[in-house]
């Protein structure tokens, strides 16, 4: 498999060397994931919480020993299993690297499609990783670039805390977000969350723990998505104009950093981060001081080597857990009231920012 993933490689960048090569295989090996992505067979017995926890560690693992580019293919019994199993395998494929869904052909001919509760029930979850697509994007460069994982152990972000070694149903995207997915027919599940705050990237309710704590989570909606405070997490907002969204996660001091790699989708990348083609990246920092919030928008690098990216904006900014502020202030400019709402402890810009440098004051 790794012999014929790194020939694939190098025919397509030959024949097609403008273009990024995209091979999936089912068989890897260490090395491999500089060349393809991984869709791991689920075997032929799936309808258990084991199996679909036995996948969540096939992922990760693959994560870890350089094979970033990972995700599952249903099990062979997949059509006989309950709708609710169904619904677990479906939401949970969606938020892995690569995100993958079986359709009516590629099932037995003696089984059914997915039942349709179950395809319903992970539409929402669709609709989620496809939001997150930017973050991924940063992840995946950083990927190639620096050679860290994708998904994540809880482990790999918290080292100093014995009871993430002991966690085995959960996972991390990169180091911001914490995917918690039911994998059992219960209506509820247990979940833990280290040190920090965890905002739900739905709601922007905020779990605040000192010392790491177990909570218990209902398993509808799910997989239960949370954002680590501290970190800025680029979405994409597709209702209407096509756009980014920011989701500001203040940290226990009130900053905040994150970013976004922005190119035309088909550029090659040399190993160290130093092409110097149409890429660019927006660096995002929230930080606090007394009670006034400042958020800014750096572009790298400042002059522009193509037009490629004049038609990104940032469309809304969500920033949970921060008091109502009186005023909010664009480039020194108040933003009108239409553009400033507080919703469920949730502060909500609607802005619309052209491509460029930014700075945003809460006050």
């Amino acid at each position: 498999g790794h012999m014929q993933a790194e020939a694939s490689w190098k025919a397509f960048r030959e024949t097609t060397p403008h273009k990024r090569p995209l091979i999936i295989s089912h068989s890897t090996f260490i090395g491999s994931g500089k060349y393809a992505g991984h869709l791991h067979t689920a075997g032929d017995t799936g309808c258990s919480g084991d199996a679909i926890r036995a996948s969540i560690a096939k992922i990760v693992e693959l994560s870890l020993v350089g094979i970033p580019y990972a995700g599952v293919k249903m099990p062979q019994d997949f059509s006989q299993c309950s709708d609710t199993i169904q619904a677990r395998w479906l939401q949970l494929a969606a938020l892995f690297p690569l995100s993958t869904f079986p359709l009516p052909h590629s099932l037995d001919a003696d089984t059914s499609e997915p039942d349709t509760k179950a395809i319903n029930a992970s539409e929402e979850v669709l609709k989620l990783r496809a939001m997150l697509l930017p973050y991924l994007h940063a992840l995946f460069f950083d990927a190639h670039t620096q050679g860290t994982p994708v998904a994540r152990p809880l482990f790999y972000e918290f080292s100093e805390d014995r009871n993430v070694f002991q966690v085995h149903q959960q996972f991390m995207l990169g180091p911001a977000v914490l995917i918690s997915p039911a994998t059992d027919e219960e209506d509820q599940m247990e979940a833990y969350f280290p040190y920090g705050n965890w905002y739900n990237l739905r709601t922007g309710e905020a779990i605040q723990t000192m010392e790491g704590s177990h909570v218990k989570l209902p398993t509808a909606p799910n997989p239960h998505i949370h954002v680590r405070g501290g970190h800025i997490v680029p979405l994409l907002n597709t209702t209407g104009k096509t756009s980014l969204e920011l989701f500001a996660a203040p940290g226990f001091n009130g900053g905040a950093t994150g970013r976004v790699s922005l190119d035309d989708d088909s550029e090659i990348y040399s190993d160290d981060d130093s092409n110097s083609g149409t890429s660019r990246k927006m660096i995002f920092t929230l930080s606090k001081e007394d009670d006034s919030y400042t958020l800014s928008i750096v572009l790298e690098p400042s002059v522009p080597t193509g037009n490629v990216h004049a038609d990104v904006v940032v469309g809304s900014i969500r920033i949970p857990g921060i008091a109502k502020p009186p005023r909010v202030t664009m480039d020194g400019k108040d933003l009108a009231g239409s553009s400033v709402y507080y919703r469920g402890n949730v502060l909500h810009l609607h802005l619309d920012l052209p491509l460029g440098n930014h700075t945003i004051q809460i006050k």
